[in-house]
Protein backbone atom coordinates (compact mmCIF):
# COMPACT_ATOMS: atom_id res chain seq x y z
CA UNK A 1 0.00 0.00 0.00
CA UNK A 2 2.62 2.24 0.78
CA UNK A 3 4.72 1.90 -2.62
CA UNK A 4 1.29 2.38 -4.61
CA UNK A 5 1.07 5.96 -2.53
CA UNK A 6 4.10 6.64 -3.21
CA UNK A 7 4.02 5.99 -7.17
CA UNK A 8 0.23 7.84 -7.28
CA UNK A 9 1.99 11.07 -5.29
CA UNK A 10 4.82 10.91 -7.12
CA UNK A 11 2.88 10.92 -10.45
CA UNK A 12 0.68 13.89 -9.46
CA UNK A 13 3.65 16.35 -8.21
CA UNK A 14 4.99 15.44 -11.81
CA UNK A 15 1.75 15.95 -13.33
CA UNK A 16 1.19 19.21 -11.97
CA UNK A 17 5.16 20.01 -12.71
CA UNK A 18 4.86 19.82 -16.22
CA UNK A 19 1.54 21.14 -16.62
CA UNK A 20 3.06 24.65 -14.52
CA UNK A 21 6.49 24.17 -17.02
CA UNK A 22 3.61 24.19 -20.31
CA UNK A 23 1.50 27.34 -18.98
CA UNK A 24 4.96 28.84 -18.17
CA UNK A 25 6.23 27.96 -21.41
CA UNK A 26 2.61 28.96 -23.21
CA UNK A 27 2.71 32.12 -21.34
CA UNK A 28 5.86 33.47 -22.30
CA UNK A 29 5.59 33.17 -26.14
CA UNK A 30 2.26 34.83 -25.89
CA UNK A 31 3.79 37.91 -23.97
CA UNK A 32 7.22 37.45 -26.87
CA UNK A 33 4.21 37.31 -29.85
CA UNK A 34 2.32 40.28 -28.46
CA UNK A 35 5.96 42.20 -28.44
CA UNK A 36 6.92 41.13 -31.85
CA UNK A 37 3.71 42.37 -32.44
CA UNK A 38 3.54 45.99 -31.41
CA UNK A 39 7.08 46.25 -32.81
CA UNK A 40 6.41 44.95 -36.28
CA UNK A 41 3.43 47.55 -36.22
CA UNK A 42 5.82 50.20 -35.43
CA UNK A 43 8.10 49.34 -37.99
CA UNK A 44 5.56 49.68 -40.34
CA UNK A 45 3.71 52.63 -39.66
CA UNK A 46 7.70 54.30 -39.93
CA UNK A 47 8.15 52.56 -43.15
CA UNK A 48 4.57 53.83 -44.72
CA UNK A 49 6.13 57.37 -43.47
CA UNK A 50 8.92 57.04 -44.47
CA UNK A 51 7.76 56.54 -48.01
CA UNK A 52 4.88 59.32 -47.71
CA UNK A 53 7.78 61.20 -47.07
CA UNK A 54 10.11 60.70 -50.05
CA UNK A 55 7.08 60.75 -52.55
CA UNK A 56 6.57 63.97 -50.90
CA UNK A 57 10.34 64.89 -51.57
CA UNK A 58 10.46 63.90 -55.27
CA UNK A 59 8.12 66.97 -55.68
CA UNK A 60 10.42 69.90 -56.93
CA UNK A 61 10.45 72.53 -53.92
CA UNK A 62 7.96 70.58 -51.77
CA UNK A 63 7.27 72.61 -48.68
CA UNK A 64 7.61 71.81 -45.23
CA UNK A 65 4.02 71.69 -44.98
CA UNK A 66 3.58 69.29 -47.60
CA UNK A 67 6.30 66.81 -45.80
CA UNK A 68 4.28 67.30 -42.89
CA UNK A 69 1.39 66.26 -44.73
CA UNK A 70 2.49 63.48 -45.98
CA UNK A 71 4.13 62.21 -42.66
CA UNK A 72 0.62 62.68 -41.32
CA UNK A 73 -1.18 60.80 -44.09
CA UNK A 74 1.66 57.67 -43.36
CA UNK A 75 0.46 57.76 -39.59
CA UNK A 76 -2.61 56.76 -37.98
CA UNK A 77 -4.07 58.70 -35.32
CA UNK A 78 -0.87 61.27 -34.96
CA UNK A 79 -0.42 64.53 -33.25
CA UNK A 80 2.63 66.86 -33.85
CA UNK A 81 4.75 68.14 -31.81
CA UNK A 82 8.55 69.77 -31.02
CA UNK A 83 11.21 68.55 -29.19
CA UNK A 84 15.13 68.10 -29.17
CA UNK A 85 14.67 70.18 -32.27
CA UNK A 86 12.76 68.24 -34.38
CA UNK A 87 9.07 67.73 -35.86
CA UNK A 88 7.52 64.51 -34.26
CA UNK A 89 4.89 63.28 -36.76
CA UNK A 90 3.84 59.54 -35.72
CA UNK A 91 6.71 57.44 -35.39
CA UNK A 92 9.30 59.74 -37.28
CA UNK A 93 11.11 62.96 -36.39
CA UNK A 94 11.84 65.91 -38.76
CA UNK A 95 14.60 68.25 -38.83
CA UNK A 96 14.40 71.54 -41.23
CA UNK A 97 16.12 73.72 -41.44
CA UNK A 98 15.79 77.80 -41.74
CA UNK A 99 14.27 77.88 -44.97
CA UNK A 100 12.05 74.95 -44.57
CA UNK A 101 13.74 72.25 -46.21
CA UNK A 102 14.01 68.72 -44.50
CA UNK A 103 17.36 67.85 -43.53
CA UNK A 104 17.31 65.01 -41.39
CA UNK A 105 14.89 62.32 -39.84
CA UNK A 106 15.31 60.33 -37.33
CA UNK A 107 13.22 57.09 -35.87
CA UNK A 108 13.94 57.83 -31.96
CA UNK A 109 14.98 60.22 -29.44
CA UNK A 110 18.26 58.69 -29.06
CA UNK A 111 19.06 59.07 -32.85
CA UNK A 112 17.88 63.28 -31.83
CA UNK A 113 20.76 64.07 -29.97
Amino acid sequence: MKKTTLAIGALTIGMIASNVWWATKVLDGGISYTYLKASNDTATEQLNQTMAVLNALTKENASKHEIVAAARGGASGTTEYEKLGYLWVGQIGMKFNESGRLIKVVTSESDAQ
